[in-house]
């Protein structure tokens, strides 16, 4: 029980804090700093999420359209918050990776743009008044149900880079550092 407190990102932190005289650790606000050279597609497909939450919860007060049994709002406010945090949290986590700038770069550009494009094309099948996925009823239905599946991909290819680049990485927040642990021990057993 003990070991699993100690492991704790927030514990830990806790702790950097007090050694720290009440100051934030080192590596925080040296994420923080490096925050401002993240990819910019990044940062701004994390601004765009949280920007798409207006219309999609004014749609979700306003508009009494149901598709697929629930509110036609309802996937484009889930995907704006999703996506909100994940480009959030990836940018933050590039700004760990040393060297490899080109493939920052573009991990962050790939990323960001094929979510703002994901949202998009969420967005345009509700303002159709039809389901975003798995919807292959129309050409144009089947078209964008394949972008979709692109641009997603385009994200998977980009998170395994990302994962890569952590990966073999030193020196870590000892957060991070314990968790590509069993990374490494599923990567070694194969």
């Amino acid at each position: 029980m003990f070991t699993l407190l100690a492991r704790d990102p927030a514990l830990i932190y806790v702790q950097s804090r007090q050694r720290n005289g009440g100051r934030p650790p080192r590596w925080t606000a040296a994420a923080i700093s490096r925050l401002r050279v993240s990819p910019r597609p990044l940062l701004a497909a994390a601004v765009v999420g949280v920007g798409a939450l207006v219309p999609a919860f004014v749609g979700l007060v306003r508009d009494g359209q149901v598709i697929a049994g629930a509110p036609a709002w309802l996937k484009p406010a889930k995907f704006a918050i999703s996506i909100a945090i994940y480009c959030a949290t990836l940018s933050w986590l590039l700004t760990l990776v040393r060297g490899h700038r080109r493939v920052v770069q573009t991990v962050g550009w790939l990323t960001g743009v094929a979510l703002i494009a994901e949202l998009a094309l969420i967005d345009i099948q509700v303002l159709r008044g039809t389901t975003s996925h798995f919807n292959t009823s129309t050409p144009t239905d089947a078209l964008i149900l394949a972008a979709m599946g692109a641009l997603v991909a385009l994200v998977l290819v980009a998170a395994l880079a990302t994962a890569g680049l952590l990966i073999r990485q030193r020196g870590l927040p000892h957060p991070l550092a314990t968790a590509s642990g069993p990374v490494w021990s599923c990567r070694s057993s194969a």
